[in-house]
């Protein structure tokens, strides 16, 4: 018996989950454009601030990383 010869194929899956993550990625300039503008904007000081946690969390990954611990 001939040896088997392992050829990884993509899955169906995979190839979906990619074109997904791909059209997801060309609108992110957009969606960070309208954060932007809706911490600037937006009527509603809970949207403002909604939109700015956004961004904050976006750029930095959220201010917690930022706290070193020291309180004083």
């Amino acid at each position: 018996m001939p040896p088997r010869i392992s050829r990884k194929r993509p899955k169906p899956l995979d190839e979906a989950a990619s074109l997904i993550r791909d059209s997801i990625r060309a609108h992110i300039p957009d969606a960070i454009a309208e954060l932007a503008r809706l911490a600037r904007d937006a009527n509603s000081e809970a949207a403002r601030i909604s939109a700015i946690n956004a961004l904050i969390d976006r750029a930095y990954g959220g201010l917690k990383d930022l706290n070193d611990g020291d309180d004083s």
